[in-house]
């Protein structure tokens, strides 16, 4: 099995060594790990991320423990960024500048108000909840148009600490949701399924039932995802995550090698490497 987003402390609120990151998904018997971690450049705040100038460090990290792991677990490099269409001419620089696995795009912040952050929540939810679920699915619009991703997070993060929408504005945002979701099968883009909404007051996924029947319904490859920032917590509710997308009708997700998307069938998956690593200067 696998897990395609982790991080590591250079976001500056995570914490375990890469290497343990890489161990813990060995531990689990996982056969491909990605790390994820976090880019967020200006005008967004950027102080939950690495900076870009620590792009390079990072990647060369990460590569030093592919070679380490080679023939026992797949270690892949890959960045999420937090988009916003001012920062999009520095974004394609990044991404064109060195050679990663994959490129996720993610939207945490709605109208100023960063909507992923527990101590932040109270600046944004006291406000009617509808017109921030708009604009949310109006970034994730602008994000999948801008065409530089080849995976979305968390697809329907708005709902981690968003008061409940009416019956009535929710079947308004699903069916912008659905609309959305047509533009993403068009960019031939993956969704995750991220576990980590399970440890939220949501207890659900990301995204939901609903929305990863309509992700199937449109042919939309998914792939798994912890979002680890703790070594505890790579490959975290795999079983659970696999439950959700064999219920929605998958039996295969994919994966990446230098962007190039590969599709890999639930079976193909579910053997557990048994080597020792060799030893690196990232561990």
């Amino acid at each position: 099995m696998l897990d395609y987003h982790v991080h590591t402390p250079l976001c500056k609120h995570a914490t375990g060594r890469p290497a343990a990151m890489v161990q813990a998904a060995f531990d689990a018997g996982l056969k491909e790990i990605a790390f994820l971690d976090h880019l967020t450049l200006p005008p967004l705040p950027t102080d939950h991320s690495m900076a870009a100038k620590d792009v390079p460090f990072y990647l060369n990290c990460i590569r030093e423990l592919a070679v380490a792991w080679e023939g026992k677990i797949r270690v892949l490099a890959g960045l999420e960024i937090d988009f916003h269409p001012e920062s999009l001419e520095a974004i394609r620089h990044i991404i064109q500048s060195y050679d990663l696995d994959m490129v996720a795009g993610s939207v945490h912040f709605v109208q100023g108000h960063n909507i992923a952050s527990r101590s932040r929540r109270n600046t944004w939810s006291h406000l009617p909840p509808l017109p921030l679920f708009h604009a949310y699915i109006d970034a994730m619009e602008t994000l999948v148009a801008a065409d530089f991703c080849d995976i979305l997070c968390h697809l329907d993060l708005m709902d981690k600490f968003a008061p409940d929408l009416s019956p009535e504005e929710r079947k308004q945002t699903d069916r912008r949701m659905e609309k959305l979701l047509d533009a993403v099968s068009q960019k031939k883009l993956v969704v995750e399924i991220n576990g980590s909404g399970l440890d939220q007051p949501m207890g659900r996924p990301y995204p939901s039932d609903f929305l990863l029947k309509a992700c199937k319904k449109r042919n939309i490859p998914v792939t798994l995802a912890s979002d680890a920032h703790r070594p505890e917590s790579v490959g975290k509710y795999t079983e659970t995550l696999l439950g959700h997308i064999r219920a929605a009708g998958y039996d295969s997700i994919a994966g990446f090698d230098r962007r190039r998307q590969r599709i890999l069938p639930l079976a193909s998956l579910l053997q557990k490497a048994d080597y020792p690593p060799k030893e690196t200067p990232c561990a």
